[in-house]
């Protein structure tokens, strides 16, 4: 069996770490022999921060949305896939077209630039920024200057009204201005108060169900059905189709609920956990 979870909202809550119920699944994962892959928005170090157990026994991360993937600790986290966006300086050029003079642009950069973050930060925004980096290091420049650290750009990010994220992204998407080999979204899941959205553009292969798709492909976890898919958000919706069991939440994202095995019955993570801990044994595999 394997077990390929989200992180934030689905095995813990919005602002917290390893819970009990968290630890006892890890334990229990390791007690069956089943193996654990996290894929997250975060990066690699957040992931150790937020889930210090899950991190030490999962096989696979696949991290920033899938645009990175790292095998286990053992391995030393060697990178298994990448999906880079090519001339994030376009990119960042291309907003010029829109008034964005009240949001904020950020770059992020692979592990070959030490998962840095260049910023052209609003002053209204300095509050957030360390829930936007969770743990990466930044370097604020000005907006001319952003994007030109050369290859290895994960993603483009703005943070911004909703209407101004929406607008940039139609913009991109529309204009023709979005380049071959990339992709816009827009989400309002990530806020981080009222009326504070996130437009990405990344590589088009930087997707989590890709990245799982790659990982299960190249045959290093084979051997390891049923493959087992948690997760909350729309970004997990390309994992859930290739799970023999895809589980959400409640609150899940629409587009995940339409196609997910079981949506629990349940009021926090903490309990979502439980219940998962209470039905890995009826989904075969393991010990």
């Amino acid at each position: 069996m394997m077990i390929v979870a989200d992180i934030d909202r689905t095995l813990v809550d919005a602002g917290d770490e390893e819970t009990f119920e968290c630890r006892a699944l890890f334990k229990d994962l390791v007690r069956r022999g089943v193996l654990l892959g996290l894929a997250s928005a975060r990066s690699l170090p957040s992931v150790a921060q937020v889930l210090p157990k899950g991190y030490e026994i999962a096989s696979f991360f696949i991290c920033s949305d899938g645009a990175i993937s790292f095998s286990e600790a053992k391995y030393n986290h060697h990178v298994l896939c990448r999906a880079v966006l090519n001339q994030p300086a376009q990119v960042i050029q291309r907003f010029g077209d829109i008034e964005l003079s009240d949001s904020s642009l950020f770059v992020f950069y692979d592990e070959r630039a030490h998962l840095a973050v260049d910023v052209a930060l609003a002053p209204l925004h300095r509050p957030f920024l360390s829930q936007i980096l969770q743990g990466r290091t930044c370097v604020e420049r000005g907006r001319g200057d952003l994007g030109l650290g050369g290859s290895g750009a994960l993603s483009v990010g703005i943070l911004g009204s909703r209407a101004k994220c929406e607008r940039a992204g139609a913009h991109l998407s529309t204009s023709g201005g979005n380049g071959t080999g990339t992709r816009v979204r827009v989400f309002d899941e990530i806020r981080i108060e009222e009326d504070l959205w996130w437009c990405e553009v990344s590589a088009t292969d930087a997707d989590k169900g890709v990245a799982l798709a790659k990982l299960l492909g190249s045959g290093r976890y084979s051997g390891s059905a049923p493959l087992i898919v948690l997760g909350d958000g729309s970004n997990d919706v390309g994992m859930a189709l290739l799970a023999d069991i895809a589980m959400c939440p409640p609150w899940a994202a629409e587009s995940l609920s339409a196609v997910a095995t079981v949506v629990g019955d349940v009021r926090s993570c903490r309990e979502f956990v439980a219940t998962i801990l209470e039905k890995m044994p009826n989904w075969g595999g393991g010990n």
